[in-house]
Parts: C-alpha cells; structure tokens; sequence
C-alpha cells in the first residue's frame, strides 16, 4: 500500500510551538523535519522564536537523516551550541581547555539552551557516538573555529578506546610517531639552548606522562602504554628509525638514556646481554683512541679503569658505562676489555693481555678466588720477564737468571703493554726474586734444570 500523505501543515506547527512553548522542554511532537523547519522559518520572519531550532521540537522525525542525506549543517548548529554553553559555564575556561574536556555525557546530559535541549541523538546518529568526530567537523567547517584545526583523538581527555588503533585493530605507530614527535619539539622549545643529543637521553616515562605536548595540555602516558608497552626508548626509536629528520640519531642506544630501562643490559630471555656490552664497550676505545691519536692500544688499554668507564662519555649523548660495567662485568674493567678482545676479531693481537697489564690491576690479581696467593698466575709472569730478556740478551738462560734481581721485577717491561712486576714481587714474594726465580725452577718443567742455578744464587 502507498504511505499515507500526512495531512499537518506547517500552521500545525506554529500553533503547536506557540500554545506549548515551554519553561523548559518541548513535549514530544511527532512533526516531520521539513513542517518544523518551515514553521521556524516562518515564526523567525515575523521575529518569533529566533532561538529556537527543529531539535528543540522533541520527537521532530528524519531530523538527522532524510533522502536528501545527512543533515551535517543542523549538526554543527547543534555542536556548536554546546561548546558555546559550556563556555558560558565556564567563563575562566579557554577553548583549549574545554574542548578535550567534551565527552558522550556533554552530549547526553548537557542541555544546550533553555529548552533542555541535549544531543544524544545527534551523536548517535551522525557521529555513531564519537564526540571528537563532531567536533572535527565543526572546527574544520567553520572559520571561527579554524584555530582548533590541530585538535587529535589523543587530546581528548577521554580520548576514544581504539585512539591508538587502526581500523583493523593494529597498533597505530604512524599516530604514536606524530605525538611523540610533538612531544620532542615540545622540549625543544623549552629548552632552547639544549641540543637534541642533550634532550633525547634526558627523556623518561615521567616525560610522557607529565609533559604537555601542545595547548591542549595533552600528555602520552596512555600511549606509552598502548604501544610501547611503557618504554620511552622504544617509543623514540620508533620515531627515530622512521622519520628522516631525525636520522642523525640513528645511533641512539638504550644505553644512551639517563634512566635506561632495567633490562638494558639483559635479552628478553634475562640472559646478560654480553653482545651489547661489547659494543659499548668498543664504543668507549674508540673515543680514547680518537682523544690521544698518538698513542697506540698498546698504550692506551692498560690505563682504562673503573673511572674510564664511570666517568669516559662514549659519545654524543654523554653516554658514560657505569651501569654497564656493574651489571655485566661486576665492576672489573679487565673482564669487560678481555669478553671484547677475546671475541671480536679487530682486537685479536691483543689476546694475551693479563688483568696484571692493568695499570691499575685488579685487587685480586695475584690471589686467587679463594684469596691464597695465585702462584700459578706468578709463575706465568715471571716466566714472561725471562723470555724477554732472553730476546733481548745473547745469553743462556743459565747465565741471565743470576743477574735477575728486585730492580728487574720493579723496572723491566716484560711485554708490549710495558708491564712490570714490582706489584707481583711484592704481593707473592715479599720482594724476593730469590724466591720468585726458586718457585718457578722447581713448578715449571720447562725451567727444572735451571734449579740448582738459582740455589747458588745469594743474593734474595
């Protein structure tokens, strides 16, 4: 059957408005939206009613939605009616501070004038419930709001649940990236006489949290934990291996923040990450190697120390390792110079470097674990000292172990490291080379014969 014409008139609806206009809220009519646009129209020409609109008129049919298509127009007369009564609420408020504040309940329960008019059904209809799409469509069709035209789902103080999410469901890193950025451009305007190599290290999950990246007073802490699972550092990466003005930091480590993540030094697995430890650590070699380009690594490996790593930036970003060497090395620099040597090729002439080569040796050096004297290690050394004067001398080994004495334990370099060994002499054999030259005849097979040599040797 044909729909039934409707027999009300526009005269219906102006006599309806004007006999039930209301203290507060229209009651419901049941008018379709072209007889009640028309019935404003016509009570406006005559100045009557000019506030009212058609979603005043409770029940108005085919409001937001006719043949014609969406009714965007009357909705962003209705939107904006919103902001505007907000701010008249809020007369300290500005617009930057009011506009990530609207949510679903400032469309549902905030009348808009004084006809108690709310815009649930708005929302709902042309919005599909999302505040910030009304929004965006005002500011970006009216020029009053052009202002605002930077406004993101991530400003919303209640933003969206999928803010973080693409349409199908996965993380949004091209969002994340541009936030992030606003936040680094943030710090940079703040911190004006700083460098980037200054500013990335400092930043930390009290920066995403705290810090407001625009007018809007919009902080990341919720991003932080959507996509990058609270870890500021990931979360730069991903800004820095993705965005080609920042390619010049390519090179940031974890290592390289102030507050690096507990994890740093460990793999997923809680295995100590040795493989990063020796990049940072050849990091730092090859800083020492660039400040004292006469020297050799000869020369420059035994003077590193515990203050080379606590104290030595490793590069641009100030970087120094003493997490690293506490964490990974137990603070020994020797165990941290020796798991670089010993697996990375480039230093492999450098294999035979002993913790006694140390300028600074460890404690330890000439004891072992159980701290009786390491007389094993002692023999070794000794034996070095032996073979480098016998190079150096064209002599027997029969006749240069008599000459050997204290001066040549505390003076005699015994390999390329300019190693000597008053410390050994000292802490093994209280001083004596008698005793140094007696231990290693009688323990080492190589030297057995040489044994009666040292026991007519007098002087101690």
């Amino acid at each position: 059957m044909p729909k039934r014409k409707s027999t009300k008139t526009i005269d219906d609806v102006i006599t309806f408005i004007q006999t039930t206009a209301p203290d507060n809220r229209f009651p419901l009519s049941g008018f379709s939206y072209e007889l009640v646009d028309g019935a404003i129209q016509k009570l406006r020409a005559k100045g009557e009613f000019l506030d009212l609109e058609a979603y005043d008129i409770r029940g108005t049919k085919r409001m937001w939605n006719s043949e014609d298509g969406v009714n965007y127009a009357l909705a962003r007369t209705a939107t904006k009616k919103l902001i505007k009564k907000l701010q008249e609420e809020q007369p300290t408020k500005t617009l930057e501070q009011i506009l990530p504040e609207i949510n679903q309940n400032a469309f549902y329960k905030k009348p808009i004038n004084k006809y108690q008019t709310t815009l649930m059904g708005m929302l709902a209809r042309i919005y599909q419930g999302s505040p910030y799409d009304a929004l965006k469509d005002l500011i970006y069709d009216y020029e009053e709001f052009k202002a605002y035209r930077d406004l993101q789902t991530y400003d919303l103080t209640h933003p969206p649940l999928n803010t973080w999410n693409n349409k199908d469901g996965s993380k949004n890193y091209q969002l994340a990236r541009t936030a992030t950025k606003k936040l680094i451009k943030k710090l940079q305007e703040e911190q004006p006489t700083k460098t980037l190599e200054q500013i990335l290290p400092e930043i930390n999950q009290d920066t995403f949290k705290d810090k407001p990246i625009n007018k809007y007073q919009t902080t990341l802490c919720g991003m932080l934990k959507s996509i990058y699972d609270y870890s500021p550092y990931v979360a730069l990466k991903d800004l820095i291996d993705n965005d080609e003005e920042f390619k010049a930091y390519r090179d940031f480590q974890q290592y390289d923040m102030i507050q690096s993540p507990n994890n740093t030094w460990n793999k997923e697995d809680g295995i100590i990450n040795y493989q990063l430890a020796r990049t940072a650590t050849k990091k730092l070699i090859k800083k020492l190697q660039e400040e004292q380009p006469t020297k050799t690594l000869e020369q420059i490996l035994p003077k590193i120390n515990q203050d080379t790593f606590y104290k030595k930036p490793i590069n641009k970003y100030q970087t120094t390792l003493c997490g690293m060497l506490s964490v990974v090395y137990n603070n020994s620099p020797y165990a941290a110079l020796k798991d670089l040597i010993n697996n990375d090729e480039e230093f492999r002439e450098y294999r035979d470097l002993q913790p006694y080569d140390m300028t600074q040796s460890p404690q330890n050096t000439w004891n072992d674990k159980n701290k009786t004297k390491n007389y094993r290690l002692a023999r070794i050394a000794t034996k070095t000292l032996i073979r480098k004067l016998k190079e150096e001398l064209p002599e027997k080994i029969e006749q240069i172990l008599p000459r050997i004495n204290r001066e040549t334990f505390c003076h005699k370099s015994i390999n390329k490291y300019k190693t000597t060994l008053r410390g050994m002499l000292s802490i093994v054999y209280n001083n004596s080379s008698y005793k140094a030259l007696k231990d290693l005849t009688q323990n080492d097979p190589e030297f057995k014969i040489y044994l009666p040599v040292i026991e007519k040797l007098k002087h101690f």
